[in-house]
């Protein structure tokens, strides 16, 4: 089992969630141009940084970025949950919006309300912590 790293959202606007149906349960997947993927990426990367935030996190934005930013610009990046939505229930895939937790928070940090960005951001970790503990189980 994993997660999605919660970075990996900064590349897709909301809008670009699908909801999609597969068998008996529920999945999700975010469809976007590359070149609107590393334009969205690059924001998130000076936001971070110029919020002061650690090398190590903003290095790790910087990382997919430079990954993404390698392909074509008409090329489609596709984030789909595959497998880990099977650790959420079809109500709980429903109301996930980790993509719009994202944008909203990084929208927080770049306007310096450090308070509503932490609770977006912290929504958007909580709904992913126990995929993320899943990691860990030995």
């Amino acid at each position: 089992p994993f997660a999605v790293p919660l970075r990996w959202f900064a590349a897709f606007d909301p809008t670009e969630r699908i909801l999609a149906e597969e068998g008996n349960s529920a999945t999700i997947r975010y469809r976007t141009r590359v070149r609107d993927a590393v334009q969205r990426l690059r924001r998130a990367v000076e936001v971070l940084d110029g919020a002061g935030f650690d090398e190590s996190v903003v290095d790790q934005v910087s990382e997919l970025l430079a990954w993404v930013d390698g392909f074509a610009g008409e090329a489609v990046l596709e984030l789909d949950y595959g497998g880990v939505a099977g650790l959420f229930s079809s109500a709980e895939l429903a109301i996930d919006e980790s993509a719009a937790e994202v944008t909203a928070s990084l929208d927080a940090l770049e306007e310096e309300d450090y308070e509503v960005a932490g609770e977006h951001y912290a929504d958007a970790a909580s709904r992913w912590a126990h995929a993320q503990s899943l990691a860990y189980v030995n």
